[in-house]
């Protein structure tokens, strides 16, 4: 199609560390996620973990008192709230903005959470690359809805056309990447800077899966065309 300007894949990127304060994140996510809660919010939601999702970002916001970005929502919620394509939803996909993730540190039971270096489907961003594209969002309608700052959907796109893990696009995926292309197309116009943040994304997978996820991405947007 003649707006899928992708060019070819670049493996060149700069890559910058650097670590926001995150002392508490991980303490409050684990302890929010412990607990069962119910859905006080308005208008009511039928996912817990949409409200799990509010409650730490009542306790621990996404920004430090200085500014720094300490973590963003990404995939299946961040897919909902971007596009209004409602599912069930298994965790909270989290990625921390902390350059030196060790071993399984971030690993808790009803979050997925990565870093920029350790993002899934073995993808390796800069802080800034995900933080400059970030789009911050209502978690529900109304004046008073929290926000939360979401990875940028065609960053998921891509993410969700991969193989991750080794594994070709669960049925889910495949659903979630017809919403945010829908959402492209339908919703935005199917505007042209998403382009270079889909390449860079793809830039962004390990060499063996660049073309094989470029391929997908092309026959899933043409269906949509």
């Amino acid at each position: 199609m003649e707006r899928m300007g992708f060019g070819e894949p670049d493996r060149q990127q700069d890559r910058v560390e650097r670590g926001p304060e995150l002392d508490g994140v991980r303490d409050v996510i684990a302890q929010v996620l412990a607990i069962p809660v119910g859905d006080p919010g308005e208008p009511p939601s039928g996912d817990g973990r949409l409200r799990q999702l509010e409650m730490i970002l009542d306790a621990e916001p996404q920004r430090d008192k200085a500014g720094n970005l300490r973590y963003l929502l990404t995939s299946g919620l961040a897919v909902e709230l971007t596009t209004g394509f409602v599912r069930p939803h298994h965790d909270i996909d989290l990625v921390i903005m902390d350059p030196a993730n060790k071993g399984r540190y971030w690993e808790m039971y009803g979050t997925d959470n990565v870093t920029p270096g350790q993002y899934w489907a073995d993808m390796q961003f800069d802080p800034e690359f995900l933080e400059d594209t970030a789009r911050s969002i209502a978690t529900r309608k109304g004046r008073r809805a929290p926000m939360v700052e979401v990875v940028h959907p065609g960053i998921i796109l891509t993410q969700k056309s991969s193989d991750a893990w080794g594994r070709a696009p669960r049925e889910r995926d495949k659903a979630d990447v017809s919403a945010i292309i829908g959402h492209w197309i339908e919703k935005e116009g199917y505007a042209r800077d998403w382009n270079p943040i889909i390449r860079r994304s793809i830039d962004a997978l390990p060499r063996r899966q660049q073309k094989k996820t470029l391929r997908r991405l092309r026959k899933s947007i043409e269906g949509k065309g």
